[in-house]
C-alpha cells in the first residue's frame, strides 16, 4: 500500500487535472414563443397544438434537415469545429470514415491528410479491426487555406491557419448523425400564466457554439415551417369557405326567387304582423338549434376521448382542451379552472426537476391535476347538459309554432314555409360570410402562430476547479490502493491472526503459532527437516517458541481440568498445516511439565512422527489393530517406546494401510486408548486431515478433547466450520483451535519473551 498509493496519486492527479482542464459538457438553449389563435373560429387549429409542435422539433424527419444545413455528418475530434473551420460543407458523396490531419515538419513544413473507412472492404478479419490508413492528401502549409474534394468543402478558421495542429475529424452516415443530433436535443414546453404555451430547445455539449448555432437553427427552421404550414392551412380554409359561400349564396339566391315567384302568382296572399313574426322566430331558433349540433358533437368528443385516454399526460392535454372550448363559449368558471390547472402543471415541472418519481410532493401535486381535471370535465359535462335542455326546449317551441302555422290556410303557410328558407337560408349566409372574410383577413395578414423569443447563445464554460480535483484524485487514490485490499480479504476466506480467525469463524482461538524459521538461528534451521529427530522447541534459543507451547499446554490442561483421564486428538482441514509439528511440541511441552505423556502416531496412512523422534516404525498402531487376538496389557507395552525425554514415550504408525478407517473403527483402538490412559496422565494422538479422509471423525469419541489446527493464509474457515458441523462428536469434544504459521510481531512479542528468557 504505501508503494502502490504515490504512484496512483500520481496517475489520478495527472488524469484529474487532465479532466478538469477539459471543457465540461453543458446546454445551449433557444426560447420559441406561441401565440392563442383559438379565438379564430374561421382557422382554429387542431387540438394538441403544443404536443404537435414538440413532436415536430425531435422528429428524425425535421432534424435530418437540420444535420443537412449545418452539415453536421462532419464531427471534430477533442476541438470546437469552429476553432478549426469557418466554413463546412458535406454532401452525400462524402465517404464515412475517420480522417487524420497530420503536421509534418520535416524535410519542409507540410501537412498530410489521411483517411480510415468506416466500413472497410477487405477480406481478413485482422484487417476489418485495423483498417489501413489512406494518403488523400498532401500538401505544403503555406497553401494551406481550404479542403474540396471528396464530397466535402472545408475552409480553414484564420486563428487554425495562425497556428496549425495536428487533429481529426469524423464524416458520420447521416442516419447516425440524425440520431447524435436527436439524442443531444432535449425540448420542453412552457405554459404561462396568460395561458400562452412557449418552447425552450436545448442542446448539451462541449462544443459551445456548435450548441448555440444548432438551438437557433432548429427555432428558425421551426418558426419557418410553422408560418409554412398556417398560411397553407389558411389557404386551405378559405378555399373551403369559399366554395360553401358560393353554395349557401345559390340557395340564398334559389328561396328569394321562390318567395318572389309565389307573390307574383298570388299577389291576394299575404300574412299578418303577427304570423310574419312567428316565422321569423321559428327561422331564429331552428339556426340556433343548427348551430348547437356541431359544439355538443365537440363535447362528446371529448368526454369519449378523455375516457379512453390512458396516460396521465394525455388527459392533461385534453382537460386543456376542454378549457380552451369552455373558454370560448364564454363559461365563467372556466378562466379560474384554466389559473389553477396552469400552477400546478408548473408546481409539476418544477418537481420533475427536483424529486423522484415517488416522492410525496409529486405524488400530492399529480393527484390535485387528477382532481382538478374530473372538475373541469365535470363542467364541460354540465354545459353540455345544459346546452342540450335548451335545444330541447327549443324543439319544443318549433313544434308549438310549427303547429300554430299548420292552422293557416293553405297559401299562407305556403308562404310562411318558403319565407321560413329564405330566413334560415340568410342566416346561414350571413355567418359562412363572416367566417369567410376573417379567413381572408388572417391569410392577408399572414399571422405568426410561433416566434423566436431568445436565441441561443454559447455558455461561459467556470474556470477550472484544480482543488477540487486534486481532492477527488486523493480520495480516488485512496479508493484505487484500499479496494484491493477490501476485495481481498472479503473474498478471502482464511485467516492470517487471532482477530481475522475469531471474526470470520465466530469461535476462540486457543493460540497462535508462528512460522519458526522466524525465530530460530539460520544456522540451526537446517536441523528442522523431518528425519533428524529435532524438536523445534531445542532450538529456540530466545524462548519464544517454548513459551508459546507452554501456554498452550497450560490451557490445553485448563480445557481437561475436569476429566480424570486425559487423551487429546490432533486433525487439521488439509495436509500441510503442521499437526504433527504440534502434536510433537505439545507432547514434549506436557512431558517437560511432569506429565507421564504418550504420543501416538495415529495417521494410519502417512504417518511420519517416529522419523521426528528418530524410533522404529514398525511394530507400531496398525499391527496392534490388525491382531485377531484378546487384548492384553503386554501388547501395550511392547508398542510403547521410550524416548530420550524422561517423561514422553511413543507408539508410532506401525506399517501404512490404505483402509485404515475400518482398523480405526475397531473395538482394540478403544481398548488400547482406555489402557493408555489409565498407564499415563495426557495421552496425545497426532490424527490424519479431516478433509481427504473420516479417520478422525471416527476416532473423536474416543478422547477427552480435540485440537483442530489451521494454517493462517491458507485454510478456508468455510470449509472448516462445514466439515467440523458434519460430526457431532467434534462438537462435543473440541478443546479448540490453533491457528499455524501466524502472523508474528518480532518488535514485541519476541522481544516481550525474550526480556525474560534471554
Amino acid at each position: 500500500m504505501l508503494v502502490s498509493f504515490p504512484l496512483a496519486l500520481i496517475g489520478t492527479g495527472g488524469i484529474a487535472y487532465l479532466l478538469a482542464q477539459r471543457p465540461p459538457q453543458l446546454s445551449a438553449t433557444a426560447l420559441i414563443g406561441t401565440e392563442n389563435t383559438e379565438d379564430m373560429a374561421a382557422v382554429k387549429d387542431v387540438n394538441g397544438l403544443m404536443q404537435a409542435h414538440s413532436d415536430m422539433i425531435q422528429s428524425r424527419t425535421f432534424l435530418k434537415e437540420i444535420v443537412s444545413r449545418l452539415s453536421l455528418q462532419l464531427a471534430v475530434v477533442h476541438f470546437p469545429r469552429a476553432s478549426i473551420f469557418d466554413t463546412v460543407l458535406v454532401d452525400s458523396a462524402a465517404a464515412p470514415g475517420k480522417f487524420d490531419f497530420v503536421l509534418e515538419k520535416k524535410p519542409a513544413p507540410a501537412f498530410s491528410l489521411y483517411f480510415t473507412p468506416l466500413n472497410p472492404d477487405n477480406s481478413t478479419l485482422l484487417k476489418k479491426l485495423f483498417p489501413e490508413k489512406k494518403l488523400i492528401l498532401q500538401g505544403g502549409t503555406a497553401d494551406l487555406a481550404r479542403i474540396n474534394g471528396g464530397g466535402m468543402h472545408l475552409v480553414f478558421s484564420h486563428s487554425f491557419l495562425d497556428t496549425p495542429h495536428d487533429f481529426s475529424f469524423r464524416i458520420l452516415e447521416m442516419r447516425n448523425a440524425v440520431e447524435t443530433t436527436y439524442d443531444m436535443v432535449s425540448v420542453k414546453e412552457i405554459t404561462t400564466p396568460a395561458g400562452n404555451a412557449n418552447i425552450s430547445v436545448s442542446l448539451s455539449g462541449r462544443d459551445y457554439q456548435l450548441m448555440a448555432s444548432i438551438a437557433n437553427t432548429i427555432a428558425d427552421v421551426f418558426v419557418e415551417k410553422n408560418a409554412s404550414y398556417k398560411k397553407s392551412r389558411s389557404k386551405s380554409v378559405l378555399s373551403s369557405l369559399e366554395k360553401q359561400l358560393d353554395v349557401v349564396s345559390k340557395d340564398l339566391a334559389a328561396a328569394e326567387d321562390a318567395v318572389k315567384n309565389f307573390r307574383s302568382a298570388n299577389p291576394m296572399v299575404g300574412l299578418t304582423d303577427r304570423i310574419q313574426q312567428r316565422v321569423v322566430t321559428l327561422s331564429k331558433m331552428e339556426t340556433d338549434i343548427e348551430d348547437q349540433k356541431e359544439p355538443l358533437a365537440e363535447i362528446a368528443g371529448l368526454e369519449s376521448r378523455f375516457s379512453g385516454a390512458l396516460s396521465a399526460d394525455d388527459k392533461t392535454g385534453l382537460a386543456g382542451e376542454a378549457l380552451v372550448f369552455l373558454i370560448n363559449h364564454n363559461n365563467s368558471s372556466a378562466p379560474v379552472l384554466q389559473a389553477a390547472l396552469n400552477g400546478l402543471l408548473a408546481q409539476k415541472h418544477d418537481y420533475e426537476q427536483n424529486y423522484a418519481l415517488d416522492h410525496p410532493l409529486r405524488i400530492t401535486n399529480q393527484n390535485k391535476i387528477d382532481a382538478l381535471e374530473k372538475t373541469i370535465m365535470s363542467t364541460l359535462h354540465n354545459y353540455r347538459v345544459s346546452a342540450q335542455n335548451t335545444v330541447t326546449n327549443k324543439n319544443t317551441d318549433v313544434q308549438a309554432l310549427a303547429g300554430e302555422l299548420q292552422r293557416l290556410p293553405t297559401k299562407e303557410l305556403q308562404l310562411a314555409e318558403l319565407q321560413r328558407r329564405q330566413q334560415i337560408t340568410s342566416d346561414l349566409y350571413s355567418s359562412v360570410l363572416n367566417r369567410f372574410n376573417q379567413a381572408k383577413a388572417a391569410n392577408a395578414g399572414n399571422m405568426a402562430e410561433v416566434f423566436v423569443m431568445d436565441y441561443a447563445v454559447g455558455p461561459m464554460p467556470p474556470p477550472p476547479n484544480v482543488p477540487k480535483s486534486l481532492a477527488l484524485a486523493l480520495m480516488a487514490a485512496i479508493m484505487i490502493t484500499m479496494l484491493p485490499v477490501f476485495v481481498y480479504n472479503y473474498f478471502d476466506r482464511t485467516a492470517h491472526s487471532e482477530y481475522e480467525f475469531t471474526l470470520k469463524t465466530g469461535k476462540l482461538l486457543l493460540e497462535e503459532i508462528p512460522k519458526s524459521d522466524k525465530l530460530i538461528h539460520k544456522n540451526d534451521q537446517k536441523s528442522l527437516s523431518p528425519g533428524n529427530g529435532t524438536i523445534i522447541a531445542h532450538l529456540d534459543h530466545q524462548g519464544s517458541i517454548r513459551e508459546i507451547f507452554r501456554a498452550l499446554r497450560t490451557k490445553v490442561l485448563m480445557k481437561l481440568y475436569n476429566f480424570p483421564q486425559k487423551s487429546l486428538m490432533i486433525t487439521s482441514l488439509e495436509p500441510g498445516c503442521g499437526k504433527s509439528t504440534i502434536a510433537v511440541n505439545l507432547a514434549y511441552s506436557m512431558a517437560q511439565q511432569g506429565l507421564k505423556t504418550v504420543l501416538v502416531d495415529g495417521d494410519l496412512r502417512c504417518g511420519t512422527l517416529h522419523r521426528w523422534l528418530d524410533k522404529n516404525q514398525t511394530p507400531g498402531l496398525s499391527e496392534f489393530l490388525r491382531e485377531k487376538k484378546n487384548f492384553s496389557e503386554e501388547e501395550v507395552t511392547s508398542l510403547v517406546q521410550p524416548t530420550a525425554l524422561a517423561n514422553l514415550s511413543f507408539i508410532s504408525s506401525g506399517e501404512l494401510q490404505k483402509k485404515s478407517t475400518e482398523l480405526l473403527s475397531a473395538n482394540r483402538l478403544r481398548l488400547l486408548t482406555n489402557e493408555l490412559t489409565r498407564r499415563f496422565s495426557m495421552v496425545i494422538f497426532d490424527t490424519p486431515p479431516l478433509g481427504p479422509v473420516i479417520d478422525a471423525a471416527v476416532m473423536a469419541p474416543l478422547f477427552s478433547g480435540c485440537l483442530v489446527i489451521a494454517r493462517a493464509g491458507a485454510t478456508n474457515l468455510d470449509d472448516l466450520t462445514k466439515k467440523i458441523a458434519e460430526f457431532s462428536s467434534f462438537n462435543d469434544t473440541a478443546v479448540g483451535y490453533i491457528l499455524n504459521f501466524a502472523a508474528w510481531d518480532k518488535k514485541t512479542r519476541s522481544r516481550k519473551y525474550a526480556k525474560y528468557y534471554g
